[in-house]
């Protein structure tokens, strides 16, 4: 969708020409951008996704101590 200008007329002609697509909704109707601008957000949020779960794993001693730091100055 980013890069095929011709996929892309294709995908913005809907399913079966009656409906439209979610990215072409999403584009058009919510947040008024180009098709390949969301197309684009949903990579790199497909991309970040299993990086932050990744580092929330790798660091999790760490933020959970911090946390019960903040739950103690708290309470």
């Amino acid at each position: 969708l980013s890069h095929d200008a011709d996929f892309r007329a294709w995908y913005e002609g809907g399913i079966g020409g009656m409906i439209d697509n979610d990215f072409v909704i999403l584009a058009n109707e919510y947040f008024g951008v180009d098709l390949s601008a969301i197309a684009n957000v949903f990579l790199i949020g497909c991309l970040l996704a299993p990086t932050i779960a990744f580092l929330a794993f790798r660091y999790e001693a760490w933020w959970i101590r911090g946390i019960s730091q903040l739950l103690k100055k708290q309470g």
